[in-house]
């Protein structure tokens, strides 16, 4: 769905009975509850990368921790690339960055965003405070009925997600970013949601921005605990 026609969506008088705050509620609720979600010290996930252009396939392993920690390894062509943020700088070891060998080096402006954006800890929907979000109507997805809820990170940086109306957990999240004064539209499928813990995850996310991708996990872990050494950039 183009974001041209989501800003076109009216609010009928039946979803206008339901609140952005209160839809947010109820997706919390349903992914297992404030208290579970905001109990989680750090998610090690396993999984692997699909892109669908060429099929290739790469295994993959992130670990976030609070407060706003992150590590991705990834295993490609027998290289492991990793990408890392310690709270403060993002950086990388990937031959694409310039990197030799084991060198690791500061992430670009642009992807330095993507990074930290990834590693906030909790969901945005735990932290309505920080954002301007707003019930934008209701639609159909996938013969599903939808709340649509716009989340403002800034004037031009904004995510769309629709919200199932009886499972309450998100289908699918659509997301606008301008980096270096470019657009780029990014939309993200959850799917085949599994109770870890009591909590339900989306085990399988289909992306279509730059490129098409699609990632599996095929493990998670809740509360294993690391190093703040682990997230820091290598010294070289």
């Amino acid at each position: 769905m183009h974001l041209l026609f989501i800003s076109c969506i009216v609010l009928p008088a039946a979803v206008s009975a339901q609140t952005a705050a209160e839809i947010i509620k109820k997706n919390i609720a349903a992914k297992g509850g404030e208290e579970k979600l905001r109990g989680i010290q750090s998610i090690t996930r396993k999984g692997v990368i699909t892109l669908v252009s060429s099929k290739m396939t790469f295994p993959v392993t992130s670990v976030r921790q609070r407060p706003n920690l992150l590590r991705s390894e990834t295993l490609f062509q027998n290289k492991k690339m990793i990408d890392g943020y310690d709270g403060t700088t993002a950086w990388a070891i990937s031959p694409m960055l310039g990197g030799k060998g084991e060198k690791a080096v500061k992430m670009p402006a642009g992807d330095a965003q993507a990074l930290i954006e990834e590693a906030q800890f909790d969901h945005p929907f735990l932290r309505p405070d920080d954002y301007e979000i707003t019930l934008v109507g209701s639609d159909s997805y996938l013969g599903e009925d939808v709340f649509v809820l716009k989340l403002s990170r800034s004037k031009v940086n904004f995510d769309y997600y629709f919200i199932n109306s009886e499972t309450w957990l998100e289908m699918k999240k659509v997301s606008t970013r301008v980096i270096k004064g470019k657009t780029i539209e990014t939309t993200s499928r959850y799917k085949d949601y599994k109770n870890v813990n009591g909590i339900l995850v989306a085990h399988r996310t289909e992306s279509r921005g730059v490129q098409r991708s699609q990632f599996e996990i095929t493990s998670i872990v809740f509360n294993k605990k690391y190093s703040s050494a682990y997230f820091a950039m290598p010294s070289n």
